[in-house]
């Protein structure tokens, strides 16, 4: 019986302090506290990695769009860019490529076509929703 006590009191203990979690997170002060704190300190307590050396990121950015003389939003980029990356990436044998870019509108009907068939050809690119986070306003 005593046992069993203990086993309750820990279950119950467990679904308070989660839920107390959950209604933190809903406010400013618990985000504020997730971000700056919650995630530096599960970082430390990871300690640092190696990043895999079969993994390469192409990151796609203001200094991208700049050196390349495009537009700043990636989205409004030509797709024959887009084509020419994956199939230079398929060259060196890549697993798989992803991009999280939002592709809702159709450009020149050429290169559209263009970048469609590359993906199709490698048989291995992901498309994702592009992942933007938003901040409510502070209601305060």
């Amino acid at each position: 019986m005593n046992q069993r006590l203990k086993t309750l009191k820990a279950c119950y203990s467990s679904l308070l302090i989660g839920v107390l979690g959950v209604v933190l997170c809903l406010t400013s002060a618990g985000s504020y506290l997730e971000e700056e704190w919650g995630l530096a300190w599960l970082f430390k307590l990871r300690g640092t990695t190696v990043a895999p050396h079969e993994v390469v990121i192409v990151n796609i950015d203001k200094n991208s769009a700049e050196s390349l003389q495009l537009p700043e939003n990636p989205e409004k980029w030509s797709r024959a860019y887009y084509a020419q990356l994956i199939d230079k990436i398929n060259k060196n044998n890549a697993a798989i490529i992803a991009f999280n870019i939002f592709f809702g509108e159709a450009h020149d009907p050429d290169n559209d076509g263009r970048m469609a068939n590359m993906m199709v050809a490698g048989k291995n690119v992901v498309l994702s929703n592009y992942l933007k986070q938003y901040i409510p306003p502070n209601s305060e």
